[in-house]
């Protein structure tokens, strides 16, 4: 019988995220092949980034509670990141 209390010692494949931002070439390789790795390491240490590629908004979401609300109500928006998160949409979040 499995316990559900016992830790999991499972840690599911993923790709290794790039250090840096991605060129575009790189870019539309990684959308192509896995989008998880069109975010380098340090958006996935932010609770929202917001970043803008080809005239197309790209919101990553890492707030647990943000993910929650989100994907209760199905989707999230520029607006809604920037009303809820104070992320100014409009203006790419600049890489570190």
């Amino acid at each position: 019988m499995m316990n559900v209390h016992a830790p999991s010692f499972f840690v599911p494949p993923r790709p290794e995220a790039p250090s840096e931002e991605l060129g575009l070439y790189r870019f539309f390789v990684a959308v192509r092949t896995n989008a998880l790795q069109i975010w380098p390491k340090s958006a996935y240490e932010q609770g929202v980034v917001v970043r803008s590629a080809l005239g197309r908004t790209r919101i990553l979401i890492n707030a647990p509670d943000a993910i929650h609300r989100d994907v209760r109500e199905g989707y999230v928006s520029a607006e809604a990141a920037r009303r809820d998160y104070g992320v100014d949409a409009a203006e790419p979040t600049p890489a570190p």
